[in-house]
């Protein structure tokens, strides 16, 4: 996760990449969002 973001809000803490052989494709999708508050970034 980063330092800061830049408002409060949900945010995904993972991605993933399928590859749908069916499809001949890759799916990516992001995954487990969690709600963050506003956060400030120290100097």
């Amino acid at each position: 996760m980063p330092q800061a973001l830049p408002e409060a809000g949900w945010y995904p803490t993972e991605y993933c990449i399928r590859f749908l052989a069916d499809q001949d494709a890759y799916a990516i999708s992001l995954e487990r969002f969690e709600s963050f508050g506003v956060s400030v970034a120290a100097n």
